[in-house]
């Protein structure tokens, strides 16, 4: 064994950044052939039949038609929905093979293999199937086109365009989204497969490349398409856009680039779940997840398309000129800018199930976005604490000395993690034997600093005949499958392995049995956690390291169909079976490496297998950013970089911008340095204890943002677009972000030996620098000097932040704490907060068991009282009545007039607080007044008057 995880470390080492393990674009047949597609459409031939026209509320029914060169035309249905929160969705089929009339390629494959496309991403990444519609919208038709208004006050209009097929979406009248202008709408349609391959089809439709339709071979393995080639293609403009975000997971920039012949970037975005080890930087290859939603905005306007398609996926970025007040089917793009962003998106198979998001704000695109797909899971308050992992802690003596190393340092830790070497023989869900003999002992010895254990549950499952989950498996036939409908075998972690097929219900069951109470692994403890890793799938030697894409899932599927849906299949298995463990009363953790659109309802992802470069700890911001934007905000990387080693100052610094991940674990490969951060001399040591520690400190504003990405679906690293939506030079920004509603402006130190950083204080508000409290009117660019302890942090005026200050162990040992109200007072004196309490780790918040505030500070006053439509349970907040305010620091407010003790009224009575002033010792700096000692309720209604 240990032999075999020599070899398996050195893996990654071997497999680095090799591109050829990877399509491109030309090596891709469905994409090649929608790339030629493109650059010979003349006129698209897809036409909508006026007479199949059927109205029912919120909705049109109705038959597109292509033309064929030979024969009448293709029919595929078509639904167009208005949805009630201004969403609107197309739908579109095949009709042969909605109606299975077609012959499948393999006769092998008649009785295993689905007939019809792809149709049920829709069921995995949405969160119901019934989406309420808008029946108050307006349909009304004419001779060639038909008009539908919809949306606040109907200033939304979709504009259909029978012959050829168009679709565009007009805010007021300026036309912002338009779908096939240039004609690359191309739904590739059953066809025999010719007797001669190597001959032109004669069923090909107009315009039609031969690449890679019926076998394609890469990298020694051959791919035959069961169902022929099925491809789905269209382009989307933004017109007056130049600026597009979203798209994850790619190591790229948050404003994306152009590709093509004249982008930056030679090949598309590519959206393709794979294992790639230590991935390149400013590039658009596939890495470990896949959302396919993306946001265009500019001054005035903010809209996002979401291509519901679970089928590997290309998207091409382009950017034009065009002149303002040109004609687009009778209506006139009005934005000032000239420049329309063209995208072309290329999935291999499946329906095209699009929706058009027209927001107008930042806000409102995230709101509706995430109304059908969800809004984040809301984490226990541990799981936003600091994580320490590596491969592997060896032994559960080595696991408790962490622990207590940390302890005896001073630093908070709320999880330690283990990697695949506690398992006996990498068999999921046992314990090693002479490593770990007595895990209950490990697991109750951490409790009793209410720290949780992570243990990593992969996909692939060894093939043993003793091993009882494989024994499953092989009796009850619930695995994936070969082409053949035989068991798929191939290697991982594990050796030969198998694979658990996540849709199948009967599996599904059977992991909810595995990770039970009472059980040989987890036995009783509720302070294990899980990791599931490797669920792209990861498949060593497989053809871009996942299976076969003509692999069989459970109904028939093919594995091409669901590729980038099975990591999240897998992960809500898992949190599924977490529910079931603890009867719906605990929230689950399981963090995830596999993601797609709806991942985020299950649980935080983590950016895979980076490197301790400084490229890595740059492109960790766009990137999470980006996480943020597209659903995923609880999203974090491997702090230090997974390979390599760091050196001090680069792990300084990551340990600095860390502290604002939404998920904050440090992790290393099994070939570094120990690198825990009480083994660093000074100063590291005491910097990076005090990056966790500021973590932790404002641990009560993260709880609070973590509430509105569940609730609102707004990201909680926050790009300076979202909050700055008409400052235009913020646009392109991808080193500074904002902290939830903080107002905290981050410019994280990313470059080598940096004595300065240039930061951008977009907006006409005060800042101050959250170090010295000096004073800076925006807008400006200032400079900031950055010796090694200084992260450049600026709080805007008008902000309320809760923080705590105490310092624990753990964050569940800190949740009776008292709390800390911070007031960054604008030009006017004033400011605002939001405030969210509940138990911290249950599901009683949804019974009302909650507390959330409104903070406002004006004329001297601070009041808090309940966020409007929100009445606390009084059961509630008498359990929380030991939680109270105990400091309120206001800075920037004048000082003059002062009471020298402030007026506290809560529940009918009045108290008084000591008030102190104090002095930063610099003239450019701050007042700071501090109200000591306050008492009031966290929860509570009251007032505090310090004039």
């Amino acid at each position: 064994m240990l032999l075999l995880y020599l070899v398996l470390a050195w893996i990654p080492y071997c497999l680095a950044a090799k591109r050829y393990l990877f399509k491109t674009c030309d090596q891709s047949g469905f994409c090649n052939r929608n790339r030629y597609y493109a650059s010979h459409v003349e006129q698209s031939p897809y036409s909508l039949d006026s007479a199949s026209c059927r109205f029912e509320s919120g909705a049109l029914y109705a038959t597109l038609l292509k033309q064929l060169p030979n024969g009448s035309p293709a029919q595929f249905p078509l639904k167009l929905s208005v949805l009630k929160d201004g969403q609107f969705r197309i739908q579109i089929d095949e009709q042969t093979r909605l109606e299975k009339n077609i012959n499948l390629a393999r006769e092998q494959s008649a009785d295993i293999v689905r007939k019809e496309r792809y149709n049920e991403a829709a069921d995995w990444a949405l969160v119901s199937d019934e989406l309420p519609l808008d029946t108050s919208a307006k349909f009304v038709p004419s001779d060639s086109k038909l008009y539908i208004e919809y949306g606040p006050d109907h200033s939304f209009t979709a504009t259909i365009n029978f012959e050829p097929f168009q679709l565009s979406f007009a805010v007021n009248g300026d036309i912002q989204i338009v779908l096939n202008e240039n004609g690359f709408f191309n739904m590739e349609h059953w066809r025999p497969r010719p007797s001669n391959t190597s001959e032109p089809d004669p069923n090909a439709g107009l315009y039609e490349s031969d690449t890679g339709k019926w076998d394609e071979s890469f990298g020694g393995f051959t791919d035959s398409k069961t169902r022929g080639p099925e491809s789905v293609a269209l382009d989307i403009s933004f017109k007056g856009f130049s600026h597009v975000y979203g798209i994850p997971e790619h190591a790229d920039s948050l404003n994306l680039r152009s590709t093509g012949e004249q982008g930056e970037h030679s090949d598309p975005y590519h959206l393709f779940n794979v294992d790639i080890f230590e991935y390149e930087v400013n590039s658009t290859m596939s890495t470990y997840g896949a959302i396919p939603f993306m946001q265009a905005h500019r001054k005035g306007a903010s809209v996002g398309v979401f291509w519901l398609n679970g089928a590997d996926t290309w998207v091409d970025i382009s950017r034009m000129s065009s002149e303002a007040g040109s004609d687009t089917h009778d209506q006139k793009v009005l934005s000032a800018s000239k420049t329309t962003t063209l995208t072309h998106w290329i999935s291999e198979a499946g329906v095209l199930d699009l929706f058009v998001f027209l927001g107008p704000t930042p806000k409102d695109v995230y709101r509706q976005y995430s109304s059908l797909t969800g809004g984040t899971l809301m984490p226990q308050l541990s799981a936003i604490g600091y994580h320490q992992c590596r491969w592997n802690y060896n032994s559960e003596e080595d696991v408790l000395e962490v622990s207590a190393k940390f302890d005896e340092h001073n630093i908070p830790v709320d999880v330690i993690w283990l990697d695949i070497a506690y398992t006996d023989q990498v068999k999921y869900f046992t314990w090693h034997p002479s490593n770990f003999p007595h895990p209950q002992n490990m697991l109750a010895e951490l409790d009793k600093s209410k720290r949780k254990l992570v243990t990593i549950i992969d996909p692939h499952i060894k093939i043993d005949d003793d091993y009882f989950v494989y024994k499953h498996l092989k009796e009850t036939g619930t695995y994936l499958r070969n082409s053949a409908g035989e068991q798929f075998e191939g290697e991982c972690w594990s050796g030969h392995s198998v694979w658990v097929d996540p849709f199948n219900p009967d599996e599904r069951k059977y992991w909810a049995e595995l990770h039970a109470l009472g059980g040989d692994f987890a036995g009783n403890a509720s302070n294990i956690w899980f990791w599931n890793d490797m669920n792209e799938p990861s498949v060593f030697e497989g053809a871009e390291t996942t299976a076969p894409r003509d692999a069989i899932h459970y109904d028939g599927w093919e594995h091409r169909d669901v590729h980038n849906i099975f990591g999240m299949a897998y992960h809500s298995s898992t949190y599924d079976a977490l529910i079931a463990r603890h009867k719906g009363t605990l929230r689950p953790f399981i963090l995830t490496r596999s993601f797609f659109a709806g991942s985020q309802r299950y649980g935080p992802m983590w950016t895979g297998d980076n490197a301790a470069t400084w490229d890595f700890l740059k492109v960790s911001i766009p990137m999470l950013l980006t996480n943020g934007i597209a659903g995923m905000p609880f999203s974090g990387v491997d702090v230090g970089g997974f390979f390599d080693n760091p050196s001090p100052e680069l792990l300084t610094r990551w340990y600095q911008a860390a502290v604002f991940y939404p998920f904050f674990r440090a992790h290393a490969h099994i070939d570094t340095k120990r690198r825990e951060p009480y083994l660093y001399d000074e100063p590291y040591l005491s910097l990076m204890r005090d990056a966790v520690n500021l973590r932790y400190a404002f641990s009560p504003a993260a709880y609070t943002a973590f509430y509105r990405a569940h609730t609102e679906g707004m990201p909680i690293l926050r790009p300076l677009f979202v909050e700055y939506p008409d400052a235009e030079n913020t646009f392109g920004v991808e080193d500074h972000f904002v902290l939830g509603d903080t107002g905290l402006l981050v410019r994280p130190v990313t470059e080598e030996n940096a004595a300065e950083v240039q930061v951008i204080l977009p907006d006409a508000s005060i800042y101050y620098d959250f170090d010295t409290q000096e004073v800076f009117q925006g807008p400006t660019k200032i400079t900031v000097q950055t010796p090694l302890e200084k992260i450049p942090i600026f709080a805007r005026g008008g902000h309320i932040i809760p923080q705590r200050h105490r310092e624990r162990r753990s964050l569940e040992l800190a949740k009776f704490d008292p709390f800390t109200l911070v007031v960054y007072v604008d030009e006017n004196g004033e400011a605002e907060g939001k405030h969210y309490i509940d138990d911290f780790k249950s599901y009683e918040y949804q019974n009302g068991m909650y507390a959330y505030k409104d903070l406002l500070f004006k004329g001297g006053r601070l009041i808090s009282q309940d966020v409007e439509g929100h009445q606390p349970n009084s059961e509630f907040l008498d359990s929380i009545e030991e939680l109270v305010i105990e400091k309120v620091i206001v800075i920037g407010l004048e000082t003059s007039n002062l009471s020298s003790e402030a007026l506290i009224k809560e529940n009918g009575e009045e108290s008084t607080a000591e008030i102190i002033i104090n002095s930063k010792g610099s003239s450019s700096a701050a007042s700071e007044i501090l109200i000591r000692n306050p008492r009031v309720s966290a929860g509570g209604n009251w007032e505090i008057n310090l004039l």
